[in-house]
């Protein structure tokens, strides 16, 4: 017994110092790597990149440059020294008229740059390319951890192609398939296709564009304008997050942001669209119908779903032209979207009223669309939701909206689309639709809802608010200020990011009334953007 208990013990010893040995080791191995992976990124290379060699062509500046054809080489991207690796940058100088193809990805730890030096920009009459490539001015192929960056001022354009112009191709600016951990910010898009409108001309022109499986995309602080698709996200099966915030864009006629499914049994989740200024024009009007909107978002076909998507503190504002469907538009099968604070202005326009209304849920359900502030300058629709069918068009919460001067189109088709609707402010139109088209006053509305067992707007009202000109109450209303319901279990701040409640409760609409200023400081939503 004795012989085995020293026997195990020392046993037991060998063990133990080899265990610390191996602990020791470990961290030598740990330490070595991190060290070596610090010189790795110390020798992260900035390689610069023009339309043509120059200088001494060793890329370590604009006046040595690559040429673009050294950059859309395979070979030269890769492992090594002068080679576009992870972690590296290339930046680009001057005026390309050559589109480039990204040959390789980079890491979570260090992704590769593409970087618009000041006053670059890409340039040609079009970017067709004879259907290869996306016909896009950058091109990427199941690439992932990629940022294009446009820097101060990066742009790219296609200066002779529209429907009066010389060329009339669909082409892009940007274009991605099957991209994963891709950002594109900080570059300006325009024009790509200059439309005429009430024309024929039909092209699908997209500034910034995704298809296949996407992942973990960003697209931030970018201009777009005079395309047929600002952003475009076409997803399939498996693709998840995508952050789209800070852009702007104008005039482009399908929508400055579309995400929709493109066959059977695809589905994308977690996407959100935040702190955007969009804003349309008539020129996308016209024959044939085109299908116009601010955002577009789908999942049409069977099987396909869309869930995650959050649209909020955005500004929305334009003519809806002579086939607008909505400024925001949600079809086919979207699980539990939330929208709010968002501003939505209809702009006096000679075509009337928008046709679907200023927002279009067609097929979502358990839709949360809160502290929105929909304005008709001209009259108009706010909210219609319901026809889809298919056990979709259900359990929609409706609060804490202030509609100025448009109508409520809430269920045309669906008694039972909305579960919960109050705390309301409806101001200026006065009619109301529910279960069909037929028009109803407040006393109307409220009175037919509660025939079908609800108790809606009970804590809303027809007054009308004390705004200042960015549609924000004043220090004087006594109707959307500090009467709203808490709904902090959603959101917690306004479309400028102010905390609710600032008085006693929430404010109805998009802006919380600060105590002590004036008037607000909100951008609103702006009759048009100047972005040239």
């Amino acid at each position: 017994m004795l012989r085995n208990k020293v026997s195990n013990t020392g046993s037991n010893l060998f063990f133990n110092k080899m265990q610390k040995l191996k602990l020791k080791m470990f961290f030598l191995v740990v330490l070595f790597c991190g060290i070596f992976g610090l010189m790795e990124d110390s020798h992260a290379e900035e390689l610069y990149i023009a339309q043509n060699v120059s200088g001494s062509d060793t890329g370590a500046d604009c006046v040595n440059a690559h040429s673009v054809s050294w950059l859309n080489t395979s070979g030269n991207w890769g492992s090594g020294t002068n080679k576009i690796s992870a972690g590296d940058t290339a930046h680009l100088c001057g005026t390309f008229s050559s589109p480039i193809t990204i040959q390789g990805s980079g890491t979570s730890e260090s992704p590769i740059t593409i970087f618009f030096e000041t006053g670059a920009k890409m340039s040609k009459n079009h970017w067709y390319q004879s259907g290869s490539n996306g016909d896009a001015a950058i091109y990427g192929s199941n690439k992932s951890y990629i940022t294009i960056d446009g820097g101060t001022n990066g742009l790219i354009e296609a200066t002779d192609n529209g429907t009066a112009r010389t060329f009339q191709y669909d082409i892009a600016g940007v274009f991605f398939n099957n991209g994963s951990n891709v950002t594109v910010k900080n570059l300006a898009v325009y024009p790509l296709y200059e439309r005429v409108e009430g024309t024929d001309a039909n092209n699908i022109c997209i500034g910034i564009g995704f298809d296949g499986i996407s992942t973990n995309l960003t697209l931030q602080d970018n201009i777009l304008k005079d395309a047929s698709n600002g952003m475009y996200i076409g997803y399939r099966a498996g693709s998840s997050g995508a952050e789209i915030s800070g852009n702007v864009c104008d005039d482009c006629g399908h929508s400055c942001v579309t995400v929709g499914s493109q066959n059977t049994n695809e589905t994308m989740s977690d996407v959100q669209i935040h702190d955007n200024t969009f804003h349309k024009s008539r020129k996308w009007s016209g024959a044939p119908e085109i299908h116009t909107n601010l955002i577009h978002a789908w999942a049409v076909h069977e099987g396909s779903r869309l869930e995650g998507l959050e649209i909020y503190s955005n500004n929305f504002s334009g003519m809806c032209g002579t086939n607008s469907t909505a400024l925001v538009f949600l079809e086919g099968y979207i699980y539990s979207p939330e929208i709010y604070n968002n501003v939505l202005v209809k702009e006096v326009d000679p075509d009337g009223a928008c046709g679907n209304g200023l927002m279009n849920l067609k097929g979502s359900n358990y839709a949360v669309v809160a502290n929105n502030t929909f304005i008709g300058l001209d009259g108009g629709l706010s909210l219609q939701v319901g026809g889809w069918g298919g056990g979709m068009d259900i359990g929609h919460i409706i609060k804490n909206n202030l509609i100025y001067n448009t109508s409520f189109v809430v269920e045309p088709y669906d008694y039972d689309a909305v579960a919960q609707c109050d705390y309301n402010v409806y101001y200026g139109d006065g009619v109301f639709s529910y279960g069909s088209w037929a028009q109803y006053d407040f006393a109307g509305w409220k009175a037919a809802t509660a025939s079908h067992g609800y108790n809606f707007d009970a804590h809303s009202t027809v007054s009308q608010p004390t705004l200042d000109a960015n549609y924000a109450s004043t220090a004087t209303d006594v109707v959307a200020k500090d009467h709203g319901v808490s709904l902090s279990s959603y959101f917690t701040a306004d479309n400028l990011g102010v905390p609710r409640p600032q008085g006693s409760a929430w404010d109805i609409g998009a802006y919380e009334y600060v105590s002590g200023e004036s008037d607000m400081t909100a951008p609103g939503a702006p009759s048009g953007l100047m972005v040239d």
